[in-house]
């Protein structure tokens, strides 16, 4: 049996292929797994993708979190550029999981900017003063532009 419930992302990184996994118990039968996230590594930054609301919103969702962690501890000062295009809302787990998605690339010395941010999660963002926490761009080339280094003189 298949619900929308059943979909978390898989340990696997950057792949949408679906894998199947037993409910933690023997006998406890088979469920499809979707990713949640793709991503891509470009020369000067990683794209990561969310491909639904849904895995990022589900507060039980603890292996999306600890892989988006995983992807930031395996870098030397991570450079994310992460599209939200298709998150079209933001529950508090969300905002948490992006919250310390940003903090662990900061303590790495890095950067992280969200681009394609829907309206309404731009103006939830901002009723809680994080629109000042993180960086915001329009599209991919300017959240790539915004992670690269300025020029010095």
């Amino acid at each position: 049996m298949h619900s929308p419930d059943s979909r978390v992302p898989t340990a696997g990184l950057g792949s949408l292929a679906a894998s199947r996994v037993c409910n933690g118990r023997p006998g406890g039968g088979i469920r499809d797994v979707m990713s949640a996230f793709s991503t891509q590594d470009r020369a000067d930054a990683l794209i990561v993708r969310f491909e639904a609301a849904a895995g990022l919103n589900d507060f039980r969702n603890n292996a999306l979190r600890d892989a988006l962690y995983e992807l930031v501890q395996n870098r030397p000062n991570p450079l994310l550029a992460v599209d939200l295009q298709k998150v079209d809302f933001l529950s508090s787990s969300g905002v948490a999981i992006l919250v310390g998605l940003k903090r662990r690339v900061d303590t790495r010395n890095g950067k992280v900017v969200f681009y394609h941010v829907q309206p309404i999660v731009r103006d939830l963002l901002s009723v809680m003063k994080l629109d000042r926490f993180f960086t915001i761009a329009e599209g991919e080339e300017p959240a790539l532009a915004a992670l690269r280094p300025l020029p010095t003189a």
